[in-house]
């Protein structure tokens, strides 16, 4: 199960254009160089994969595995009129 990245909440459908990006950063953006890139990214995918215990569960996670239950339950959300359980870091 995923999201069209066309199509999105906030942004009208516009040709070539990924919307859901665009309601997810709806500023100007930012612009790295591209060895700014690389660590950012590098970065990113360790902060992603780094575990933690969420407090939800008591259990170790990640964030990327976070990120895939937050989707899957927005798709439920969506698809099923259930509310909405947002994801809490507990800091």
């Amino acid at each position: 199960m995923g999201f069209d990245p066309y199509l999105a909440y906030y942004h009208s459908i516009d040709y070539g254009r990924a919307s859901l990006a665009s309601d997810l950063n709806p500023n100007e953006g930012v612009y790295l160089r591209r060895e700014a890139l690389k660590r950012y990214f590098v970065e990113y995918e360790g902060m992603l994969n780094r575990e933690f215990i969420r407090q939800e569960t008591e259990e170790n996670t990640t964030f990327q595995k976070c990120f895939r239950l937050q989707t899957e339950r927005l798709a439920s959300c969506i698809q099923n009129t259930i509310p909405y359980i947002p994801f809490e870091l507990g800091i």
